[in-house]
């Protein structure tokens, strides 16, 4: 056995094994794992003291590929969180009984709506044979087997081909109690074990039990019943009632498990016995680790979590509405909290009036399931007519035509002048009209149309639109509307199978579609290309005529919001159909005039000057004239500037006609940065005022970077930057000799050029 299969072995099936013809307890009919939704929930073996009967309320499996269905059946769930094989034994006591099973695989399917289709084994085979019974009993699936079924009368053929489970797989296991063959069918069975040894997938332990509710009865100051969430092992109820605790006040005597035989079994009712009647009041029953050592436990040992509790009343108070069931248009069902007694429900509805935003007009009422001195825990209000207007009502009680309100046998009564109170809503999503949309102008044809989620009634739907104004079929719930006008508001209006009422809206708005166009008329010039902007839409289509036939070639493209434009000479149109995202169009038109540029000539084109000079410019063919660069100009908006230029310049000038078209044209003054300089071979610095200083001469723009002078043995005697100065023919304030002397000279240009000057000068005295 796989660990994770938990196991629940029962001594009391070791000792009614031994008992061998004892008979186990008889289940009344119809118990909740009797039905498939209700299924015993496993996580490894399980012992069963009891025998069941009928099918339960629900025939879950009338037919199996093994011809039969559900006969005295319980149903059991495996939820697999770890994949492997499934096997299992269903061993009787009393090795004469007979147990028939089919395995459903119901992953990702609805326990509610068993398919044949969904068996994936069964097994029929019958257990007698003459003078013996056929392996004990005992059927089951294993490792060996290769049948997937058995039917019916088949003898010796007990076990089925094992199950490959995967993690996330669901199945069903239905056990029919066929009960002791010497009876065929007729007496109950003596209890069995599911035996899962041998199985490695793993069951999916199932949710602790958790406290419901306490069952109703009249007096609940001696005992009550508690209704739990599952079933619960019968051996881990403390007999003492020390599993459960009384606030605020009283004691347990004792605790009774509903079916327990002794610590065998398994429920999920307990009946709790106080040691004195309590006092009329409001109590809790809590929950607590009893003397044997654990709270309650469920079949997989799963033990009831901490705190816990229900609260009950002990007194005879009045029976109060709990709910009212929806939908509540026609026929509303009203649930107590006590069932009440038939034979106080006015069949004219008497007992109640509704009241609310229109008149309601109760025509009869009765119980659900009432028979002549039963109960019931609903009242049915049938009305004589939908209720048609929304808003909140409300149910009040009152004294009917039969001189009571509703009562029950502890002498409880509902109260006169009780409110339930409830609303209506005709707008609840249920049924959806369209569109709730804008349309771009009155007169457009749209479609109305619906989706209804309510049930049909016997005879099918009837609508009705509100106004009908403008609608072709008012009584169609698909059909066309000629729209009227700018907002427009129409209601759809049905009756479900419920009596009520379903509606909603559709709203029309006309919201007018306004594209835009920029420029919607302008002026360009020849061969400038242009872009024009058309927006607000989600589609643009472009063309050359008012007819929209044409498409315009000098576009470059006809589909998309901003095309460049290079027209021709003249006035040109261009026409754009704009769609918006909704459907809706508007036409615009853009008109571009274009007119020619000028031819403007400038003078001289290419000429040069020496630097620091000036030249005259001139322009021709525009009207007036602008010139760059102008920093070396007298006037860069004349048409005839004085130029000044330090360097190479290309003076652009751009000229403008009477329509402001504009064209350029360009004069380069080229510089010519050389000037030539002397110098003296000899000089005679003697003061007479004639060659009395030696330098360069003749200096114009130059710049002198070095000037230096030398006697023959390399000395420097003189040296300067100063091109003002010159050599005096003195050393260090004192008349040099006469002799031959050699000068070293630089002169920087204003492009940057260097000239260098060596030679010898003589100085005479």
């Amino acid at each position: 056995m796989n660990r994770g299969l938990r196991f629940s072995f029962l001594l009391t099936f070791c000792t009614l094994l031994l008992a061998g013809t004892s008979r186990a307890q008889l289940l009344p009919p119809n118990l909740p794992e009797q039905d498939a939704c209700n299924a015993l929930q496993l996580c490894g073996n399980f012992f069963s003291p009891y025998s069941y009967q009928t099918v339960g309320l629900v025939s879950d499996l009338p037919f199996t590929p093994c011809g039969n269905g559900e006969a005295n059946s319980v149903w059991f769930r495996l939820e697999v969180t770890s994949p492997g094989i499934l096997v299992f034994k269903i061993v009787p006591v009393d090795t004469a009984d007979d147990y028939d099973f089919a395995v459903i695989d119901i992953t990702g399917g609805d326990c509610a709506n068993i398919q044949q289709s969904q068996v994936i084994r069964c097994n029929f085979n019958n257990n007698i044979q003459p003078n013996t019974y056929y392996n004990g009993g005992v059927v089951g699936l294993n490792t060996t087997s290769t049948l997937t079924t058995v039917f019916g009368g088949a003898y010796g053929q007990p076990f089925l081909q094992q199950i490959t489970a995967n993690a996330g797989d669901v199945y069903l296991i239905m056990l029919n109690n066929y009960g002791h063959d010497d009876c065929f069918g007729t007496c109950p069975g003596s209890g069995f074990l599911l035996d899962f040894t041998g199985s490695t997938a793993v069951f999916n332990q199932p949710a602790p039990p958790e406290m419901l509710e306490l069952l109703p009865v009249c007096d609940m100051s001696q005992e009550v019943t508690l209704k739990l969430s599952t079933n619960v092992l019968c051996s881990s109820i403390a007999p003492n009632g020390s599993d459960f605790f009384l606030t605020p006040s009283g004691t347990i005597q004792s605790v009774t498990g509903i079916n327990c035989s002794g610590t065998a079994g398994y429920t999920d009712k307990i009946k709790v016995t106080f040691t004195s009647p309590l006092p009329n009041g409001d109590y809790s029953l809590h929950a607590k680790t009893g003397t044997d050592g654990n709270t309650l436990l469920g079949l997989c040992n799963a033990a009831l979590q901490l705190p816990d509790s229900v609260n009950f009343h002990v007194g005879i108070d009045p029976i109060t509405y709990v709910s009212l069931d929806s939908p509540a248009c026609q026929r509303l069902k009203i649930n107590f909290n006590t069932p009440v007694a038939c034979n106080s429900i006015a069949a004219d509805g008497s007992d109640f009036t509704i009241l609310g935003p229109s008149s309601v007009v109760i025509a009869s009422a009765a119980g659900p399931g009432c028979v002549p001195g039963g109960f019931t825990s609903s009242v049915v209000l049938n009305l004589s007519a939908p209720i048609a207007v929304d808003g909140l009502y409300k149910i009040r009680s009152k004294i009917g035509t039969d001189g009571n309100t509703l009562n029950d046998t502890c002498g409880r009564i509902l109260p006169p002048q009780q409110d339930l109170p409830f609303k209506v809503n005709s707008f609840n999503g249920v049924l959806q009209a369209y569109p709730d949309s804008t349309t771009c102008a009155i007169g457009d044809v749209v479609n109305l149309y619906s989706v209804n989620h309510g049930p049909a009634p016997a005879g099918g739907f009837s609508y009705h639109w509100t106004p009908a104004t403008g609608i072709a079929d008012p009584s169609s719930p698909n059909t066309q509307l000629t729209v009227p006008g700018m907002r427009n508001f129409y209601v759809l209006e049905t009756i479900d199978a419920n009596g009520c009422y379903l509606r909603d809206s559709a709203h029309l708005i006309v919201t007018p579609f306004v594209g835009q166009i920029n420029p919607e008329k302008t002026a360009i010039c020849l061969d400038d290309p242009f872009t024009i902007h058309a927006s607000g839409g989600s589609q643009y289509a472009w063309y050359d005529n008012p007819g929209f036939t044409g498409v315009p070639s000098t576009l470059n493209c006809n589909d998309c919001a901003g095309p460049q434009a290079l027209p021709p000479l003249g006035v040109n149109n261009y026409y754009v159909v704009i769609t918006s995202s909704e459907g809706c169009k508007d036409t615009l038109k853009s008109e571009i005039t274009v007119n020619p540029k000028p031819t403007i000539e400038s003078f001289p084109v290419d000429t040069t000057i020496k630097y620091g000079s000036s030249i005259a410019l001139q322009a021709f063919g525009g009207t007036f004239y602008t010139w760059t660069p102008s920093g070396t100009l007298s006037d860069g908006l004349s048409a005839s500037p004085m130029a000044t230029p330090k360097e190479t310049t290309a003076y652009v000038v751009t000229g403008a006609n009477e329509f402001g078209c504009l064209a350029m044209d360009t004069s380069l003054i080229r510089i010519d940065f050389r000037s030539p300089v002397l110098v003296p071979n000899a000089f005679s610095p003697n003061g007479d005022g004639l060659n009395d200083v030696f330098g360069v001469q003749n200096f114009k723009f130059q710049k002198l970077l070095e000037f230096r002078v030398f006697d023959r043995w390399g000395k420097q005697v003189f040296e300067t930057t100063n091109p003002a100065k010159g050599w005096d023919g003195t050393i260090n304030g004192k008349p040099a000799n006469q002799d031959v002397y050699y000068y070293y000279i630089r002169l920087g240009y204003a492009d940057d050029y260097v000239e260098t000057f060596r030679g010898d000068v003589t100085l005479i005295r």
